[in-house]
C-alpha cells in the first residue's frame, strides 16, 4: 500500500477539487486549469461494474477513492495558492480595474500562473500511481482475470478526462474522446444502440481500447507538455511558436481521431443493422456531439424552447415552438456538419488549428487562408439560423411572457459563464 495512504484525511472529493479549480480558471485568466491526470469517481464505478466486485470489495475500493479524492482535492488547493503567489490576484485585480498592468506584464504574469499547473504534474502523477497501485493490492484474486481491462479504463479515464476540460474552446476536435464511454451511453433503453448486436460491439471495441490505451501511454507526457507549451506560446504570442507547437499537436491528433471516425463508422454500420437509417444518424449525431461539443452547445433557440416546455403558456404555442425546433434543427445540423468538415480540413489540408486566437495573416498559405475564411463564412450561417429561429420563437409569446423569458435565459447563460 503507498505511503500516502498513512495520513491521507477524508473530504469531499471530486466536487472539492473542481470548486477550486473554476475559481483559478477566471483568476489566471487563461481558458483551462488543470491538474491531472485525475481519475473521476465516475471511472472508479465503472471499474467496480466492470470487475463485478462484491459489496464488501467495493466499499474498499470506494474508501481508497475517497481518500485518492482527498490528496487530489489538497494539490489542487495548492496549486491554486501558488498561482496567487505566481500573480494571479493581481491579474484579477487588473481584469477588476482595480490596478493598471502594461500588456507585457499581463503576458509574463500569465505564463508564471500557467507554470505552476506544469508544477503540480509530478505530485498527480504520484498520486495516479498510487491510486492504481493500492487498489491493485486490494483485488480479490478471482478478480485478476477482469483487472487489466480495469486498469487500462481508469488510465484511459484518466488521460481524456483532462483533454475534456477544453471542449468548450472552438480548437477542440475530439481529443477527449472515448468511444467505449458513447456506445455505453447509446446502449441505454430506447437510445439508438439498446437494440444491437453486443457480440459485434464488443468485436469492435476490444481492439479500438487495446489501441487507443496503447496510444494513449506512449503520447501521454509529450501530450500534456505540448498543451502546455502551446498554451504558453499563444499568451505570449510568439507566432512562430504557435505555429510550431499547433503542427505538433496536429501530428498527435491525428492518429487517435482517424481511429474515433474508423471505428465510429463500424459502429454506425451496426447501428444501421439493428435500428435501421434513423439509428445510424443518431449514432454519428453523437458522435459529432462529442467530438465538436462547443458546435452543439447552447443554441438560444433550443433553450427557448427547453423555457416554454416548463412553462405554463398554452398548449399551441408549445406544439409551434416545438415545430419551429424541428425546423430550426434539420437546417442547423446541415451547416454544422458543413461545419465539422471545415475545421476537420483546417487541420489536415491547411495545416491549422481553428480558435479563437487565429492569426489570418499568420496563417501559412492560401490553402489555409481560404480554409479560415470558409469557416467564419459557415460561423456566419450559424449566426444567422440561430438568430431567425430565435426570433421566430419569441414573437410566438406575449410582451408579458416573452420579457420574463429573456430575463430567465439571460441569467441562466451569466451563470454558466460564471
Amino acid at each position: 500500500m503507498s505511503q500516502s495512504m498513512a495520513f491521507r484525511r477524508h473530504v469531499p472529493g471530486l466536487a472539492i477539487l473542481l470548486n477550486l479549480l473554476l475559481p483559478a480558471m477566471a483568476r489566471a485568466a487563461d481558458p483551462v486549469v488543470q491538474v491531472e491526470p485525475l481519475v473521476t469517481r465516475e471511472a472508479i464505478l465503472a471499474f467496480i461494474e466492470l470487475l463485478g466486485m462484491d459489496r464488501e470489495q467495493r466499499g474498499v475500493v470506494e474508501m481508497t477513492f475517497s481518500l485518492y479524492e482527498a490528496d487530489a482535492s489538497a494539490l489542487a488547493q495548492r496549486t491554486v495558492e501558488a498561482q496567487r503567489a505566481a500573480g494571479a490576484d493581481r491579474l484579477d485585480e487588473a481584469r477588476a480595474g482595480r490596478a493598471l498592468l502594461d500588456p507585457a506584464e499581463v503576458r509574463r504574469l500569465r505564463v508564471a500562473v500557467k507554470e505552476t499547473e506544469r508544477g503540480a504534474w509530478a505530485s498527480a502523477d504520484a498520486l495516479f500511481e498510487g491510486l492504481l497501485s493500492d487498489i491493485e493490492i486490494l483485488i480479490d484474486p478471482t478478480l485478476a482475470a477482469r483487472s487489466a481491462q480495469g486498469f487500462a479504463l481508469l488510465r484511459r479515464n484518466a488521460m481524456l478526462a483532462p483533454r475534456r476540460l477544453a471542449s468548450w474552446d472552438s480548437g477542440y476536435a475530439g481529443e477527449g474522446m472515448d468511444l467505449v464511454a458513447l456506445v455505453a451511453e447509446a446502449r441505454s433503453a430506447g437510445a439508438e444502440l439498446a437494440a444491437a448486436d453486443e457480440n459485434a460491439l464488443t468485436a469492435i471495441l476490444g481492439p479500438y481500447a487495446q489501441s487507443l490505451d496503447a496510444h494513449l501511454r506512449q503520447t501521454w507526457t509529450e501530450d500534456r507538455e505540448g498543451r502546455y507549451q502551446l498554451a504558453v506560446a499563444r499568451i505570449e504570442r510568439a507566432t512562430d511558436r504557435v505555429r510550431e507547437e499547433e503542427l505538433e499537436a496536429i501530428e498527435r491528433w491525428r492518429a487517435p481521431f482517424e481511429l474515433n471516425r474508423s471505428t465510429a463508422a463500424a459502429i454506425g454500420a451496426v447501428a444501421q443493422q439493428a435500428g435501421g437509417p434513423a439509428a445510424a444518424i443518431a449514432w454519428q449525431r453523437r458522435v459529432d456531439r462529442a467530438a465538436f461539443p462547443w458546435l452543439y452547445a447552447g443554441a438560444r433557440p433550443e433553450r427557448q424552447v427547453a423555457w416554454i416546455r416548463a412553462s405554463t403558456v398554452g398548449n399551441e404555442v408549445k406544439s409551434r415552438a416545438e415545430q419551429a425546433l424541428v425546423t430550426y434543427q434539420a437546417a442547423s445540423d446541415g451547416v454544422r456538419q458543413e461545419a465539422i468538415s471545415l475545421l476537420v480540413r483546417a487541420r489536415v489540408e491547411g495545416r491549422f488549428i481553428m480558435g479563437s486566437e487565429v492569426d489570418l495573416a499568420a496563417l501559412p498559405d492560401r490553402t489555409a487562408q481560404d480554409l479560415y475564411r470558409e469557416l467564419l463564412q459557415n460561423s456566419g450561417r450559424r449566426a444567422k439560423l440561430d438568430d431567425q429561429a430565435a426570433a421566430e420563437i419569441a414573437a410566438m409569446l406575449e410582451d408579458r411572457i416573452r420579457a420574463q423569458m429573456n430575463a430567465d435565459l439571460a441569467a441562466s447563460a451569466f451563470g454558466r459563464r460564471r
